[in-house]
């Protein structure tokens, strides 16, 4: 969800209405600078399916909503390791007529659903640098986290940008084993018509694992996106 900005937030300050749907393959799917596809640089997600995602978006002036749905790996709540499961995703933002915008978004899963959270997003910027902020709310875990991301993605050429963030992540409670920290994230991303293909490197740094009572640097995953828009509606208003 997080490519969707620009688009929502520009497409509600143009006053258009924008129907589209995304299909989205990842070699291995990061959030917040984690993998949570169970597997190593280049590997891809599970029983050697990649982790792919059907994404359906829709911006009428100032609102927009957002549904996804994809195959994942998730927490299992009784043994700390990551098995698969399915991923049913809604949001439903609004952008001001300043470039901000703020969303509801759900995150929901089909056999670990004790992640499922919500969470309560804001962001702010250009379509080249903005600033996402979120705190997501996990009741089956009994806590809550914060994160807070730059984006940057400058073009190069017409058709090739850099796109790169660096976040930082809190966490009320140690019952993941580990504490707060930092991730950043840079790449190259190449856009041709309704095709985008990525190329990120990734890394998580300054996290405390509690377990082995030491800070660690992990979560360093070379990936690969490969994504195909299909637009159904695009109409500007008079």
């Amino acid at each position: 969800m997080k490519r969707l900005f620009p688009l929502l937030l520009y497409a509600g300050l143009a006053n258009a209405s924008v129907l589209e749907g995304t299909a989205q393959i990842n070699s291995n799917y990061i959030y917040r600078g984690m993998s949570v596809t169970n597997r190593s640089v280049l590997e891809p997600a599970y029983s050697g399916i990649p982790a792919g995602q059907l994404s359906l978006s829709l911006s009428h002036q100032w609102f927009s909503a957002n549904f996804l749905t994809g195959n994942i790996n998730t927490w299992d709540a009784v043994e700390p390791v990551l098995e698969p499961d399915g991923e049913v995703d809604a949001s439903i933002g609004f952008t001001l007529p300043i470039p901000v915008r703020f969303s509801v978004n759900s995150y929901n899963y089909l056999i670990n659903t004790i992640n499922n959270s919500i969470e309560l997003a804001a962001s702010v910027g250009s379509d080249v640098v903005w600033l996402n902020a979120s705190i997501n709310n996990l009741p089956g875990w009994g806590m809550y986290t914060t994160y807070l991301q730059l984006c940057v993605n400058p073009p190069i050429t017409e058709s090739v940008s850099f796109a790169g963030h660096v976040g930082y992540n809190t966490l009320s409670s140690t019952d993941w084993g580990y504490g707060n920290y930092l991730d950043y994230r840079f790449g190259i991303v190449y856009s041709e018509m309704d095709w985008r293909v990525e190329v990120n490197y990734t890394n998580t740094v300054f996290r405390y694992n509690y377990v082995d009572d030491r800070y660690i640097d992990t979560d360093n995953a070379l990936s690969f996106v490969v994504a195909h828009t299909f637009e159904f509606l695009k109409e500007h208003s008079r």
